[in-house]
């Protein structure tokens, strides 16, 4: 059952796709929000392994699509336009309004197919949301609001969605799936979005951190000094109390770390740095892409699939077992956002002047432009 593997590495793999209307850092490899033009898509969400996802346009449309499969292979559906009205930002399975609606839609699975029902939205009972975050397919997440309460809940489909669990942590600033960040800089993690974990969140001693990806078992954060920490296991035991600090300078940006502890980080000059984990689980030191000038790096796989975005445009992308140091040059030209790439190498991209371009595995190099 692949999408079944897939699905237990991509749920700790907080690179998720989440996706704002004014554009944002981090996970979908953005360029400058503002090269993208007035009309067209502003934002997607791709799910993590075929070509199914959502992306939301300027008048603040949601449309999403699914996959069929025949003895032809796998395809997609055209577009379909969700009933929720007035999104402002979309992740895989949830989107938010302008009015601080959270609404999400559960997925299930037949014969190892992925039902995406995105035509029958569940609202959640939480308001004035303001951050959202969610993991991955199977719908665990997080969403803070105006009040700087966090709730988490661990699967759309069940009754967790309906009853979210708030946890114990004040003035929460950034939500992740694991960790969350406060308007004072405190780094809270845990291990999962189960009850028990969610009710006993560890503080960590980084101070200042302004963006943070993981868990307390394994991940790294970011601080207002653009300087990196981050911590991974030795013989299963988490150095969450005792982070490192790499060695790269001027950090402006991190990816998601994954399952196994890779990751990917961007320097205010354009470097890209990415790393793995060795066999006792601990971070190698992370190496040097061959990339110039990047702008955005979006990373979620266990074996680092991934994608780069430079400042003129190229989008450049990795396949899987970490092969950052030979990433091949996309076709899709004046790229502004990308997002997926996931365990399967299927992504999608967004260029300047809102066009939506999504490739399957083995397809990178002839992308297709979507119906949008």
């Amino acid at each position: 059952m692949l999408w079944k593997l897939a699905i237990t590495f991509v749920i700790l793999a907080l690179a998720t796709t989440a996706c704002s209307h004014s554009g944002g850092s981090g996970a979908t490899g953005n360029r400058d929000s503002s090269a993208v033009e007035n009309s067209g898509i502003v934002a997607v969400s791709a799910f993590a392994l075929r070509r199914v996802g959502c992306a939301l346009n300027s008048s603040e449309e949601l449309w999403c699509w699914v996959d069929t499969e025949d003895d032809e292979g796998v395809e997609f559906k055209k577009p379909e336009q969700s009933p929720v009205n007035n999104t402002v930002e979309v992740t895989f399975g949830c989107s938010k309004t302008s009015g601080g609606e959270l609404w999400c839609w559960a997925t299930d699975s037949d014969n190892d197919i992925v039902t995406f029902n995105f035509h029958e939205p569940q609202k959640s009972p939480l308001v004035d949301i303001s951050n959202l975050e969610i993991g991955s397919q199977v719908g665990i997440g997080c969403a803070s609001n105006s009040d700087g309460e966090l709730w988490c809940w661990d699967d759309v489909s069940i009754n967790s969605f309906a009853n979210p669990q708030k946890l114990p942590i004040e003035n929460v600033a950034e939500a992740e799936i694991n960790c969350a960040v406060t308007s004072g800089g405190e780094l809270w993690c845990w291990d999962d979005n189960s009850i028990n974990s969610l009710a006993n969140p560890q503080k960590s001693p980084i101070e200042n951190v302004v963006e943070a990806t993981g868990a307390s078992s394994l991940g790294c954060a970011l601080t207002s000094g653009e300087e990196l920490w981050c911590w991974d296991n030795d013989d299963a035991n988490s150095k969450f109390d005792n982070p490192n600090k790499f060695p790269i300078g001027s950090v402006a940006e991190i990816s998601g770390v994954s399952f196994f502890g890779n990751g990917c980080a961007r320097t205010s000059s354009g470097e890209l740095w990415c790393w793995s984990t060795d066999s006792d689980g601990e971070f190698d030191n992370p190496e040097k892409s061959p990339l110039k000038d990047v702008a955005g790096v979006v990373l979620l796989s266990s074996n680092l699939a991934g994608c780069a975005t430079t400042s003129d445009g190229e989008l450049w992308c990795w396949t899987l077992f970490g092969n950052y140091n030979e990433p091949e040059k996309s076709p899709i030209k004046d790229v502004v956002r990308a997002a997926g790439l996931a365990i399967l190498g299927t992504g999608c991209a967004i260029t300047g002047s809102g066009e939506l371009w999504c490739w399957d595995p083995g397809s990178f190099d002839d992308p297709e432009k979507f119906p949008l």
